[in-house]
């Protein structure tokens, strides 16, 4: 049965936010994640930004290739610290296949990562890119063979 995007995109938002927040990395440096940044956030964490779809479907299966932007904002770090936590994010989300209740992510792979320095030179933001193939087979009926 075909899902609404909508419950696809949250499922897989879901997803990435519960893989990001599980990180024994990110617990241990208390790197926050955030689907909304709370005014006042205190640095370092990880927001996640923008995030698009386009549907590739076709007649026997529910495709979506989705992009999304993961945001990591750090102050007083050290890029070595910025740049481990963004090969953290890296490898919490394109570590595996992901099947999620009502589909397969068949991939998740990393696009390009992005390193700015904003505020005076004292906050840095990764933007990490990443792109995905979600897919939801439908039920094909059998083809009965003539006798």
């Amino acid at each position: 049965m075909k899902q609404s995007n909508e419950n696809v995109i949250w499922q897989t938002q879901h997803h990435l936010y519960k893989s990001l927040k599980n990180s024994e990395k990110f617990t241990t440096d208390k790197v926050q994640v955030f689907h909304q940044v709370p005014k006042n956030a205190p640095f370092p964490y990880i927001y996640l930004g923008k995030f698009s779809v386009s549907d590739r479907s076709l007649t026997t299966a529910h495709r979506l290739q989705l992009y999304n932007e993961i945001h990591l904002y750090s102050q007083n770090n050290s890029m070595q610290d910025i740049l481990a936590w963004a090969d953290e994010i890296k490898t919490c989300l394109t570590q595996r296949d992901i099947f999620l209740p009502t589909c397969h992510i068949g991939e998740i792979s990393f696009i390009q990562m992005e390193l700015e320095i904003i505020n005076d030179a004292k906050t840095y933001r990764v933007i990490s890119k990443f792109k995905s193939l979600l897919e939801e087979i439908y039920d094909i009926p059998s083809i009965k063979e003539d006798v």
